[in-house]
């Protein structure tokens, strides 16, 4: 297997830092001096970005984050020890 093919397996556990130090330093380098394989990578480097802000949750109204603030117990953290968990 050529380190190109390598690199592109290697391309989404890179872009999502999945990668131990030794791998990203091997594939950064790779990136470095191999055309192509960089302009796969900042394809898809932008791709993911744009789809990561289509993707993103807006955020919570104010009137339901002070209602979630004022909670008196939380489910889940601070229930009873008895009460059913979620």
């Amino acid at each position: 297997m050529d380190e190109c093919s390598t690199i592109m397996k290697l391309m989404h556990p890179h872009l999502d830092g999945e990668l131990d130090v030794k791998d990203s330093l091997c594939a950064q380098a790779h990136l470095e001096c191999c055309t192509p394989c960089r302009e796969a990578f900042v394809a898809e480097r932008a791709f993911l970005d744009i789809l990561r802000m289509q993707l993103a949750q807006p955020p919570a109204p104010p009137s339901v984050r002070q209602r979630v603030t004022a909670s008196p117990t939380r489910p889940g953290r601070d229930a009873p020890a008895d009460s059913p968990r979620a």
